[in-house]
């Protein structure tokens, strides 16, 4: 509650006989005051009331200055006694209750709540305004202030309906006073405002705190503070929306103006750090919010002490942490304290001790000692219910907790009464596009799949699921990269259980095959799809100052990569903190997402259906989606029910052709954990030792080869296990190959299809070719660089194919070809760079000198001057990460290649990386398209340098001829494979994208 202030500095008597030097004690004591020195104005206030003989007005003024400053220097038994001896003495002088005895018991209302003395607090209060309304009448500014006043209380102590009438009364008389453009109107509509979001009325909240922050802003810098704070209160409004961005923004600018203010009180920006926290942990962050409540922590408990509200908040949200990290009891031991002190402050019916409660309730949950749990969330209900009524979506929260014990305790039915009442609550409350009202519908979803009702489990669920795939339209622009992925992962999960129950239907309902390609669609690659769009949107755009802060950025990223390769043991003997490096970059990086509203249209396009895909297929093309997901297991008992991911897993394969009129066809397997395991392990013999080929084809291919009659043209959206393999090299029944009956090639995602159905080859005609690097010396390493003089030969060909047919080209080579070269091409219609490649998981020495901090640095290619880089990084000396020789995965994502139409990477194995299912291979691939490649030509095999060469040469004569991509490729690998009929060579190289 803000400390009042108003009214409360001398009134001091005309009539003073002892003259200047009384004066001049007073102008120290108000210069002291105004300081928050409340020691030395007590003292000196002290001296007055001891060595004057002074006017009882006077010396009522005097005490109740003392009973303040007292009051502020937290001396609560001396504050009493003055102050009730001030309500003594003016009553005594006045012979009545009037503005002046009520100013003081304004006060003493103010010591009674922070004592927790709540009803005296609220009788000092109420008879205040009574006598205020009565001296001075119902529409003045005093009775405005008195019902703030009496509204605040009443919010402290979690009585929001009477807090909401308090505030509208004050609300009506000072728009009749002042009309609605005064400070006294913003004061009063924030807080109105703020007991709506409370209340679950978001429309009216909203309303209200956007005309507070208008006339706050109109006011100018003397209402700053007061501007921050509707601020503040706008961004939790927001937050319960659904809208995290606009959330996010507005707290991040409120902790930045707050952190710099110096007069500013620690508990306003504690408050400001706690609702940071509470975002991020809404939006799984979950580091990010440990780190707001420990600051929060720390600073109350070496403050403001254990017994205030901030120490009990930061503890209470430090034990939610602790409970998602598995640490139990400590998240008990901490909510016991948490409550414990919440019971002292506020008493046993307010919401903070219900909210301390309902935590401790869930870890009990967790614990198994649903007895406990079950008595303290009907407790809580008892509490949301007199607080919030049963209209209320926090009691509705509640109600799922309980819900979701029920389940655990394998009672059923009693889970079921609780889901549906809460979805009802959610819906009339928060509408049919709240992120709280999608979960409600996955409660009751997961209920009818625990009852085995499919058909209404789906219903729920497919709900469920839209209103997740909008919240990511909505919030996505203004997400960082590791936001994005790490809010998507929880939708992944949801997606891949949907996915399941589904595919428990497909026989009696094959319709609902289209609702999971849709899904797959508008989903798959989708991290990979973001990042592409805001870094060809930034470089493509005509906002230089943007452009130049994503450059920064970039440079930024490059940096850090430096440092990673460093090790964390030698940055500490350097005294650098990669903690705080990885911070300044995700903020250079945050202030970019919220830089442009351009950000805001990235992700509102055009919404694609498998029907559209359908619509742009050629006669003879095809396209397979595959989809992995884990099976999702009900294991009902007497005890309990328990959900979650078991360890099979489940192959689908959607086929659209362009006659697929009435629904995709598709093909259901059941063991794909066998495809990854044995089946894989005989894959990689097969093509290695050119052994039957034909067993990995009926494993992998063949129930999907006979929906194929008539294709040519393959495009396959892979997933899983076959992120790892050509389809083009495995052997039919029939001896011949896949790439006999129709060419194979792949797409990060269906998606991809549509939205490059219109694009056409430009008249552009550039290339940059690098090859054979000079990758140095480094002696007594277990690494060695072999040089490539068949990789310079490679590219000294196409160069002068290039070159003939009036390309324009620019080659590198030896200690030319070197990193800082490569990063200074500036969107060439084709790269094309021969050399080596490297994944660490397959060489045990790069794994152990190569950061596995992040799955883009297990990949990349080595630039002139690799190994002399790798020997100082071995060494833990500091290098150029922008030119080490050391092209990583993660820093090739940054290369410009927004308008290149083709990357062919002729190095070994520069297909491979970390799979992450349902978004790619988090390798080079991944990199070259997210800088904007169209096109990529990997391979996936060590491949002979020889054979490389011939295989480049053949394709880029047909490639110059045709200006097709897909049809080059596959005629130069059914040319090589004449010269070369092991398929490790001709089919090691694969094509991704849509030609």
């Amino acid at each position: 509650m803000p400390r009042i202030t108003a009214a409360l500095f001398f009134v001091l008597s005309l009539t003073i006989a002892y003259g200047q030097t009384f004066d001049q004690i007073q102008n120290q004591v108000e210069q002291h005051m105004s300081q928050k020195e409340w020691e030395l104005a007590s003292e000196k206030i002290e001296y007055c009331l001891s060595h004057f003989d002074l006017e009882p007005q006077t010396q009522a003024n005097l005490t109740h200055n003392l009973g303040y400053c007292l009051l502020e220097n937290q001396d609560y038994i001396g504050a009493k006694f003055y102050l009730e001896t001030t309500l003594q003495q003016k009553y005594s002088i006045h012979k009545a209750k009037n503005q002046d005895y009520a100013l003081t018991e304004e006060l003493l209302g103010d010591l009674s709540l922070r004592i927790g003395q709540f009803e005296k607090a609220k009788l000092y209060f109420l008879e205040a305004q009574k006598i205020l309304n009565d001296y001075i009448g119902t529409f003045s500014d005093e009775n405005v202030e008195a019902l703030v006043r009496i509204g605040q209380f009443a919010e402290m102590v979690g009585d929001y309906n009477h807090a909401h009438d308090y505030f509208d009364s004050a609300l009506y008389i000072s728009e009749r006073i002042h009309a609605d453009r005064s400070p006294d109107f913003a004061n009063v509509a924030n807080h109105i405002g703020r007991i709506y979001v409370k209340n679950g009325d978001l429309t009216n909240a909203e309303k209200y705190l956007l005309q507070a922050n208008k006339i706050y802003l109109q006011l100018g810098d003397d209402f700053a503070l007061q501007y921050i704070e509707s601020l503040e209160n706008l961004a939790i409004l927001y937050q319960h929306k659904g809208d995290f961005t606009q959330s996010e923004k507005l707290l991040l600018s409120i902790e930045k103006e707050k952190r710099e203010l110096s007069n500013i009180s620690e508990e306003l920006l504690l408050e400001t750090l706690n609702d940071l926290g509470i975002l991020y942990h809404e939006l799984n962050n979950v580091t990010k919010a440990k780190s707001y409540f420990e600051e929060v922590y720390g600073i109350s408990k070496e403050h403001l002490g254990k017994d205030h509200k901030y120490y009990a908040t930061a503890i209470n949200n430090l034990a939610a942490i602790a409970k998602e990290e598995g640490e139990l009891a400590a998240a008990e031991r901490l909510l016991i304290e948490a409550t414990e002190i919440f019971e002292r402050i506020y008493g046993m019916d307010h919401p903070k001790y219900a909210n301390a409660l309902n935590n401790l309730a869930s870890v009990e949950r967790e614990m198994g000692e649903y007895i406990s749990a079950e008595s303290h969330y009907q407790k809580v209900l008892k509490i949301d219910r007199i607080i919030y009524g049963e209209n209320h979506p926090e009691y509705a929260t509640t109600l799922t907790n309980l819900g979701i014990l029920y389940s655990a305790m394998g009672r059923a039915s009693g889970a079921g009464i609780c889901y549906s009442q809460a979805l009802e609550i959610r819906r009339n409350a928060l509408g049919k596009n709240h992120p709280s009202y999608g979960k409600s519908l996955e409660n009751m979803g997961m209920y009818y799949y625990s009852l085995g009702r499919l058909v209404k489990a789906e219903e729920f669920l497919r709900e469920a699921i839209d209103i997740q795939l909008e919240q990511v339209r909505s919030i996505f622009p203004g997400f960082t990269q590791a936001e994005r992925s790490r809010f998507y992962a929880t939708i992944k999960a949801d997606m891949e259980r949907y996915t399941f129950i589904v595919s428990k239907m497909l026989d009696e309902y094959p319709d609902l095959i289209q609702n999971i390609l849709d899904y797959q669609i508008a989903t798959k690659g989708i991290l990979f799809s973001s990042s592409e769009k805001v870094h060809n949107m930034i470089l493509n755009s005509s906002d230089e100052k943007l452009i130049k802060e994503y450059n920064d950025w970039s440079d930024a990223t490059l940096r850090l990569a430096g440092l990673y390769q460093l090790g964390e043991e030698k940055l500490k003997t350097y005294g650098i903190d990669l903690a705080k490096a990885e911070e300044a970059v995700e903020r250079m990086e945050k202030s970019l997402m919220f830089k442009s509203s351009e950000f805001a249209k990235l992700f509102v396009s055009e919404q694609v259906n498998w029907r559209a895909i359908r619509r742009t297929l050629k006669e003879d093309q095809a396209v397979v989606e595959i989809v992995r997901f884990r099976e999702f297991a009900s294991q009902q008992s007497e005890e309990a029910e328990i959900f979650g991911f078991t360890d099979k897993v489940h192959y689908l394969y959607i086929i659209v052709k362009p006659e697929s009129y009435v629904n995709p066809e598709y093909v259901l397997v059941e063991n794909g954990a066998a495809l990854e395991v044995k089946g894989f392990s005989l894959y990689k013999h097969s093509v290695k030792y050119e052994y039957d080929l034909r067993a990995s084809y009926i494993n992998y291919w063949q129930p999907v080869d006979e929906k194929l009659e008539g294709v040519k043209h393959l495009f396959v959206s892979p997933d899983g296990v076959y992120f790892k393999m050509n389809l083009n090299l495995l052997k039919t029944p029939k001896k011949d190959f896949v790439i006999d009956k129709y060419y194979v090639s792949y797409l990060t995602s269906t998606r991809d299809l549509y939205v490059n159905r219109n694009s056409t080859a430009g008249d552009k005609h550039t290339a940059v070719l690098m090859g054979n690097p000079s990758f140095g010396s480094a002696m007594g390493m277990p690494l060695s660089l072999q040089n490539l003089p068949g990789a310079e030969l490679e590219v000294q060909e196409i160069a002068s194919e290039l070159s003939s047919s009036g390309w324009q080209v620019n080659i590198s080579k030896n200690s030319e070809a070197s990193e800082a070269r490569l990063k200074t091409a500036n969107n060439p219609s084709v790269l094309h760079i021969a050399t080596h490649g490297y994944f660490t998981d397959s060489d045990p020495v790069l794994s152990k000198i190569t950061p596995g901090y992040d799955p883009m640095f297990k990949s990349g290619l080595f630039l002139s001057g690799a190994l002399t880089s790798y020997k100082m990084y071995n060494q833990g000396k500091f290098q150029d990460a922008s030119n080490d020789g050391i092209l990583s995965a993660y820093e090739a994502a940054n290369l410009h290649l927004q308008n290149t139409r083709l990357v062919v990477l002729s190095a070994c194995e520069t297909a491979l990386g970390d799979i992450e299912s349902g978004e790619g291979v988090y390798g080079l691939q991944r990199a070259m398209m997210v800088a904007g490649a169209k096109n990529l030509i990997t391979s996936m095999t060590k491949v002979d340098d020889e054979a490389t060469q011939y295989l480049m040469s053949l394709f880029y004569q047909e490639f110059i001829k045709t200006n097709d991509v897909t049809h080059s490729l596959e005629w130069a690998q059914v040319k090589l494979r004449e010269k070369y009929p092991d398929p490790r060579i001709w089919g090691a190289f694969l094509l991704t994208g849509t030609g």
